[in-house]
């Protein structure tokens, strides 16, 4: 083969492989290039004075890094700055940061050259607690043929310390999302408790809580219950039946606690009908008690008083 041949012999998958080599020179000198970056900084401050909290504070700054533009890039994770707050002796208080106090993984060739803002003003205030309530968020529903008989937090509140001005106002604080999905037994997690990012300096104690799930079968039981009529007109009406059947359907603890008494069948009456009128059958149930309430007959007949019912008539 000649030279010419050589050269041009394959010539696609030299040209690529020259492209190729072209493509990672440029790449390790982009990497080696020096750039100066502004990267965003969090900042976290600690309050070693148990009289005071931060009320309001920023929550990141941007820090300038010089270096490799491939360390750089590694940068990105979030540098972090803290801050140790010890004497305080106004409500006001100006915090100077310096390139020193920037966390970054110190192995990269770069360095921190300035921070924007150099400085920062906290409003400081008054430390105070305030216990509340804890609602568990999850997703948790009952498998077909259970029911969730309730949600049971342990401990059912907490405390929470910070601004006066601002735990005062809270009334609940809820726990992490919990992904459980459908349940047929008993379950119980561990949960950590959570505020929305502008009350990250809020304390809580204990910040988790046990959460469990009661699950129980679902039946259903079968309940007489004395029909009343309600509304303007319920004094001159009578009706039929005046008892009806009340299929009951939630779980079994629930269910076995209920009682006769426990349920309410009413239908509204809201004028003196001129004929013999059916009504819908409204079946209450206490207010802290979950199941489903389903009234036989559905529909009672109201009549004027006075008047005689078909079933009079046979006497």
């Amino acid at each position: 083969m000649g030279f010419h041949e050589a050269i041009t012999a394959n010539w696609p998958y030299k040209v690529a492989a020259v492209s190729l080599s072209v493509m990672l020179w440029l790449n390790v000198t982009a990497d080696q290039e020096r750039v100066d970056q502004p990267i965003s900084t969090r900042i976290e401050f600690e309050v070693s004075d148990s009289l005071w909290s931060i009320r309001d504070a920023p929550t990141e700054v941007t820090t300038i890094f010089s270096g490799r533009r491939g360390d750089i890039i590694a940068l990105f994770d979030r540098p972090v700055i803290r801050q140790v707050i010890d004497a305080i002796d106004d409500s006001i208080l100006e915090v100077t940061l310096g390139v020193d106090d920037v966390e970054f993984d110190r192995t990269l060739s770069v360095i921190a050259t300035a921070i924007s803002p150099p400085r920062l003003v906290l409003h400081m205030e008054p430390r105070a607690g305030h216990t509340i309530p804890v609602v568990a968020v999850s997703d948790a529903t009952a498998a077909d043929g259970y029911v969730i008989e309730r949600t049971v937090v342990e401990p059912e509140s907490v405390t929470v310390f910070g601004p006066a001005s601002i735990v005062g106002r809270l009334s609940e604080v809820s726990t992490e999302e919990m992904e459980v999905g459908p349940l047929d037994q008993r379950l119980t997690r561990p949960a950590d408790l959570v505020f929305s990012d502008d009350l990250a300096n809020l304390e809580i104690k204990p910040s988790r809580v046990s959460v469990s799930f009661e699950v129980d079968s679902v039946m259903t039981r079968q309940f007489q219950v004395a029909v009343t009529a309600v509304g303007p007109a319920a004094s001159s009406v009578s009706l039929d039946p005046v008892v009806v059947r009340v299929d009951v359907t939630g779980g079994g603890v629930t269910l076995h606690a209920l009682t006769p008494t426990d349920l309410i069948a009413t239908v509204e009456v809201d004028s003196i009908p001129n004929s013999p009128l059916e009504l819908p059958v409204r079946v209450l149930v206490p207010p802290d008690v979950d199941v489903r309430a389903t009234p036989d007959p559905a529909l009672v007949t109201a009549r004027p008083r006075g008047t005689q019912s078909p079933a009079d008539d046979r006497w």
